[in-house]
């Protein structure tokens, strides 16, 4: 016997096979493996990148997946070849498509279709990954051929994160403040496994820490720590990755580069930790938090969308609608239960 499974992206219809008279239905979240490299920031998300802005130069791709770019180019970031500056749009060269694209201050990345990561420009902390600290105008690819469908840089610090398609992440590039989570504070020119054997959604940068979030929803953290913005409870810095304290399940978490930290239960609730000067972590006054704390107002952003399932009876030769809704998916008549945002169903049965 058979696992047979149907998948729905849209709404639609599911009719029974004859003997089929039970199927487990299951509605989530689809991953986008379109969502290639985090741009110019730290902030995590799943919108391809398809322009960025670097220190006076922009690259953008094309339709094609053609990548071009001008302005400023000391350091050889616009791919050209050259580290001649240009006014107007100039191809990048090799004669590579790109999903999409990612800059650090003068160095820029990019991911092709099949998960292959080039980098180019400024390489004076091996942010390259290519075992060297030589600067380069044109794409190199990053060493040990890895597919990665994601990868995570920022201007506050040139380090390098990127994720396979299995969700084993890796790191290279500057370590001053153990960073890389590699266990130490040396730097590294080319991509090493990062310590702990977790598997992993999503890792933004900000500044000289890491924050990540792990498939089972819990958040890691690790590197600078001097305002309590690892969630741990002190101001101890961190060389490899620790769980956030509180025993939270979170959707997202995301740095905004100032040592301040926002994160979102898979309930909606709204927490905060770190740097607070400005009163940034919305608790009611200016002291900073090395822990999550709930944002006043007992706000609710809702439910990023979970995996919900059910094994449902259905009869044989009988058709059901698949309906996606805001909050919740119909099978037929029966809500498969809370789940917000759900843009993928499957149908399992054994034939």
């Amino acid at each position: 016997m058979a696992k047979v499974i149907n998948t729905f992206t849209d709404n639609g219809t599911f009719t029974a096979p004859a003997g089929v008279k039970l199927v487990r239905v299951t509605a989530y979240k689809q991953k986008s493996v379109d969502s290639i490299i985090e741009s110019c920031g730290s902030h995590t998300g799943s919108e391809t990148v398809l322009a960025g802005y670097q220190e006076g130069s922009v690259t953008a791709i094309d339709v094609f997946g053609n990548a071009y770019a001008w302005g400023y180019n000391a350091y050889g970031q616009l791919g050209a070849g050259t580290s001649t500056p240009a006014s107007s749009p100039v191809l990048v060269v090799g004669g590579l498509t790109f999903k999409s694209f990612g800059c650090m201050g003068s160095t820029s990345f990019g991911i092709t279709p099949a998960g292959s990561l080039y980098a180019w420009g400024y390489n004076g902390y091996g942010q390259h990954g290519v075992g060297d600290l030589t600067t380069r105008s044109s794409p190199v690819a990053v060493l040990g051929g890895h597919k990665f469908y994601k990868c995570s840089v920022s201007n506050n610090s040139p380090v390098v994160f990127a994720i396979t398609p299995a969700g084993t992440l890796y790191s290279w590039g500057y370590n001053v403040n153990g960073q890389l989570g590699l266990g130490d504070v040396t730097p590294r020119s080319s991509p090493v496994l990062v310590l702990g054997g977790l598997t992993w959604s999503s890792v933004p940068i900000a500044g000289d820490s890491a924050l990540g979030l792990a498939t089972s929803g819990t958040a890691y953290a690790w590197g600078y720590n001097a305002y309590g913005q690892l969630g741990l409870g002190d101001v101890a810095p961190r060389s490899s990755p620790v769980a956030v304290l509180g025993g939270l399940t979170w959707s997202h978490v995301s740095c905004d580069g100032s040592d301040a930290v926002l994160g979102v239960t898979t309930s909606g609730a709204l927490y905060s930790w770190g740097y607070n000067s400005n009163g940034q972590l919305g608790l009611g006054d200016i002291t900073s938090r090395s822990s999550p704390v709930a944002v006043l107002g007992s706000l609710c952003l809702g439910t990023a969308a979970s995996t919900v399932f059910q094994t449902i009876p259905v009869v044989p030769g009988t058709s059901y609608s698949i309906a996606m809704q805001q909050f919740t998916v119909l099978f037929g008549t029966t809500p498969l239960g809370s789940v917000w945002g759900a843009d993928t169903v499957t149908v399992e049965y054994d034939q």
